[in-house]
């Protein structure tokens, strides 16, 4: 069995919670909402369209996700860098 992470993404029209795995990023097990996942800018998204087309299983809706990542970066001073602000 491999490691994955894990989206939890919202139907749009029902609301139903559908997991999906990503195999994109650390794949360290760590279990996300799609919100969470963009806030973070999250490499599992890189993955999350692997699925695609969608379809929730409890209405039949069917539907993508459209992924737009923006770079960023910082500088930090290596005695102030704290590597929990990496985890999730």
């Amino acid at each position: 069995m491999g490691y994955f992470d894990t989206i939890v993404i919202e139907c749009p029209d029902c609301g139903n919670e559908i997991e999906y795995q990503s195999k994109s990023g650390d794949c360290t097990l760590k279990r996300m909402s799609l919100s969470r996942a963009c806030a973070k800018g999250d490499e599992a998204l890189f993955d999350i369209n692997r699925h695609a087309p969608h379809v929730c299983d409890k209405c039949g809706k069917e539907w993508a996700v459209k992924v737009k990542m923006m770079a960023m970066a910082t500088i930090v001073i290596a005695s102030d860098y704290d590597e929990e602000d990496e985890e999730d």
